[in-house]
């Protein structure tokens, strides 16, 4: 079921790919914040009218509740925010500057960041205190920090704490860096020892405090905002940090009312943004979607440019069913800035729900320019090409994933990708050379042997399909269950076809013993219509027909495969030129059109059927329905039996013209078909003769 998803910042400039739910994952602070919803996007205003209805039905299938998408483990509990990542302070040295490290801090502070970068580095240069040396170094290193250059942040703050091992600001920094970097227990240590050189230092509360929230006690790390708020009540990033600890422990009143007074005592704070970002989603969970509308607007209004809010706005538009104004905010999101590429893969998504497929792919193309290594975005661009059948760029795509991976599981789900690609585009050997590839990463895996030998048998290389099937079979080879069948099931198609009945058989018998083995499958439709299919081409019309009965009866058959096996059942008796058996196959061809009124070939039966009545009204019936599906899509290889049909039903009429115009559209078809050429000459000779 599709749910409604909210997106928020994530902790840093780097782009982080989704992932897909797991269970008992782990909360990961400071990766892009998402909630899961209904549509994620939708259509442009010139589409509007159509759109709406489809948005509606979206809304019905899953606009009910919210899940973390990325946060939390599958099965979650419903109402749970997930977090961004706890905002830290730098360690700005104020204390013990002297004249040089105070015009150097005054430019930084004045934001000649390059002026300030020439001061610090000429006090490395020429002085000799190693206390004034330290502490220039440390403005390096936040000026690095600033500008997402961790490593060498880290290089600088290593050489400050060398210079001065008691430097309080090098060793909260250092703590910064590494949380940044993932390093939580070098985090840890670092401050821990500045803890001991300074234990009332608010900067020492506060990354003690953020590293307690990444390491689930929450509790812990909320004593210690509180604590920092009552001395410092103004400060901004403790209460934000105040407000995501609040929330981890789903205090979701208390949560709001921090964030609340963030905004209304700090309204132009860079984090008031998030703040308001926070307060929609809480009033979104609350379910009071209006107020959740005035957040989002607010935050958009201090940020127009930042996709993100504009999607979010959408979709809670679409809870209140306000279609149109979801349209517009999509359509902004669309337009508008950001760095995330998820807000536009996810725009994407749901533009392909909306069967919009280009404005889908313009989407992911945006995504892809912010991104161009997401291994993802490619993936789901490659996937909707597959899709549209523009097969020429989804190749492209794939090409692209193989050729930026290193060999491992993504590299061989493309080389999988692109062989089915290349054998649609009936490219079959360049498709049997790219999943020779994905065999060589994973050579014992039932799915790419099966999809390797699946390529040889449509490129007519029966044996090498065999024997790669074989192989997938043999000791050695680790099959999940559904992996064998589907080999098992291949094999057996392949020897059917090649007339080879005993050994299709014998793979047929063996998925059935593996169907008795726990868990137990009772009615496996799919096998027993291969069966049916199997001892109709043996001529065993009894057990054909005991095989497409219980499919037919199953009480786990699909409508599609009851529908196969009706048509089955009524192929079986028209081959029987008695009453009864005409009859008989009118009743189960009716069964398949109950089941299926849009199936052609159900319907090219049923007029088969009636023309054998050789009843004039029958006859006129059977026209009609040849007539409907001729101007239906017809499925590709059905043109030219339903314009024979056709042909046939008007000579039998007396209609010779229309007949043999029928018979020439079925000709132009299969040119080379006897039956037809044979009815055409007699229909032609019919009509000259009634011109004489």
């Amino acid at each position: 079921m599709a749910k409604n998803r909210l997106m928020f910042e994530p902790d840093g400039p780097e782009t982080i790919r989704p992932a897909p739910e797991k269970e008992n994952e782990t909360i990961e602070y400071g990766d892009p914040v998402y909630l899961d919803g209904t549509a994620r996007s939708v259509r442009s205003f010139r589409t509007l009218i159509i759109s709406g209805v489809i948005l509606i039905l979206l809304l019905v299938i899953g606009a009910g509740a919210f899940y973390l998408w990325r946060s939390a483990p599958e099965g979650s509990p419903e109402g749970r925010i997930s977090l961004d990542g706890a905002r830290d302070r730098y360690y700005i040295p104020e204390s013990d500057l002297t004249d040089a490290l105070k015009k150097g801090r005054q430019q930084y502070l004045q934001l000649a960041r390059d002026d300030a970068r020439r001061t610090f580095q000429k006090i490395l240069d020429e002085s000799t205190s190693d206390k004034e040396r330290s502490i220039a170094h440390i403005f390096l290193g936040v000026m690095a920090l600033e500008e997402d250059r961790p490593g060498q942040a880290k290089h600088h703050f290593l050489s400050a704490l060398k210079l001065d091992e008691s430097s309080v600001g090098a060793l909260i920094n250092l703590a910064i860096v590494e949380r940044k970097l993932g390093n939580r227990e070098e985090a840890q240590r670092y401050a821990e020892q500045a803890k001991e050189l300074a234990p009332n230092d608010p900067a020492v509360a506060m990354i003690l405090a953020n590293l307690l929230l990444e390491s689930s006690d929450p509790e812990k790390a909320e004593e210690i905002y509180r604590e920092g708020m009552s001395r410092s009540p103004d400060d901004t990033i403790m209460r934000y940090n105040l407000g995501l600890a609040l929330i981890r422990q789903n205090k979701l009143d208390e949560a709001e009312l921090e964030f609340n007074r963030l905004v209304e005592m700090f309204p132009s704070d860079p984090l008031a943004v998030r703040a308001l970002a926070y307060l929609g989603q809480i009033a979104f969970l609350k379910n009071r979607p209006e107020q959740a509308v005035q957040y989002y607007r607010r935050a958009i209004g201090l940020a127009p440019d930042e996709a993100r809010y504009h999607y979010n706005l959408g979709v809670v538009l679409l809870r209140m069913r306000d279609n149109q104004g979801a349209l517009e905010a999509f359509d902004n999101a669309l337009k508008a800035g950001g760095s995330d590429a998820d807000v536009f893969q996810n725009l994407a998504l749901a533009y392909e729900r909306l069967n919009e497929p280009t404005l889908a792919a313009k989407a992911l193309e945006r995504a892809l320019l912010i991104n161009p290594q997401s291994v993802e975005g490619l993936f789901q661009l490659g996937d909707l090409y597959h899709r549209q059948k523009d097969l020429l760029r989804a190749a492209e795509n794939y090409r692209k994933i193989v050729n930026i991976t290193p060999g491992d599981t993504n590299t061989k789900e493309a080389l999988i990708r692109l062989g089915r690609v290349y054998r649609e585009m009936e490219r079959y050997q360049d498709s049997a050379d790219v999943l020779g590839r994905a065999v060589t990463l994973s050579p014992n895996e039932g799915q790419v042997l099966y999809e390797l030998g699946l390529t040889y048998r449509m490129g007519n290389r029966f044996d090498d399909a065999v024997a790669v099937w074989r192989k997938a079979l043999q000791n050695g080879v680790k099959l999940e269950r559904a992996d064998e069948r589907t080999i098992r099931l291949a094999l057996g198609d392949s020897y059917r076809a090649k007339g080879a009945y005993d050994l299709a058989i014998n793979e047929y018998r063996q998925v059935e013993g593996r169907n008795r083995e726990a868990p137990v499958v009772e009615d496996d439709a799919e096998l027993h219509l291969r069966l049916g299919a199997l001892y109709r081409d043996l001529k065993d019309a009894g057990k054909a027909s005991e095989y497409y009965r219980r499919v037919y009866e199953g009480a786990s058959s699909s409508p599609a495969q009851r529908r196969d096996a009706a048509k089955d059942m009524a192929s079986l008796y028209l081959k029987d030129a008695d009453r009864a058996s005409l009859d008989e196959a009118g009743s189960w061809a009716y069964k398949a059109a109950r089941l299926d009124q849009s199936d052609a070939e159900t319907q090219l039966l049923r007029a088969e059927i009636l023309l054998r009545n050789e009843s004039g009204v029958d006859r006129e019936k059977a026209i009609e329905i040849l007539m409907a599906v001729a101007h239906s899509r017809l499925p590709s290889g059905l043109e030219a039996k339903t314009y024979l049909l056709l042909g046939d039903a008007y000579y039998k009429n007396g209609e010779y013209r229309r007949a043999v115009e029928a018979l020439e559209t079925a000709s132009e078809y299969d040119p080379g078909n006897s039956e037809i050429l044979k009815k055409k000459r007699l229909a032609v000779s019919a009509l000259r003769s009634e011109g004489r």
